[in-house]
């Protein structure tokens, strides 16, 4: 992995018109892990909208921000909107290695995706946003 892996994007000024737009301007390498991260909230949630929101890809559900992701110079964001994460799972991705935050986690390029977990995360944020719907 290059030293300028997963830089904010090549322009500092760039605004992103859609996902796809913000994947390609990040660093070559990232690209991969960002579009795994993005496939990974696509099959949890089929029916979220992919929107761009503070100039990074985010997900709605049912019109409400639910997940995103990040690209940044030694690793990925990933994060939930609504719900902090699950104690179990944070447990689980601490023992792996990872930085957990309240609502995400970082992901070092040296790292692999935790598929299983970021599902898993999905589908809970998922529940607690039907939930609060009703």
């Amino acid at each position: 992995m290059s030293k300028n892996a997963g830089q904010m994007s090549k322009f500092s000024n760039l605004v992103y018109a859609n996902v796809d737009g913000y994947i390609a301007s990040q660093a070559e390498e990232s690209h991969s892990m960002l579009e795994e991260i993005r496939d990974i909230i696509k099959t949890a949630i089929p029916d979220a909208e992919e929107v761009v929101h503070w100039n990074a890809p985010f997900y709605k559900y049912h019109g409400k921000l639910i997940a995103g992701f990040a690209a940044y110079k030694h690793h990925l964001r990933f994060g939930i909107v609504g719900a902090d994460i699950d104690s179990d799972i944070r447990k689980k991705l601490d023992a792996q290695g990872y930085t957990t935050l309240e609502r995400g986690l970082q992901i070092r390029y040296d790292q692999k995706i935790p598929t299983k977990e970021l599902s898993q995360l999905l589908n809970l944020t998922k529940i607690h946003h039907d939930a609060t719907q009703s």
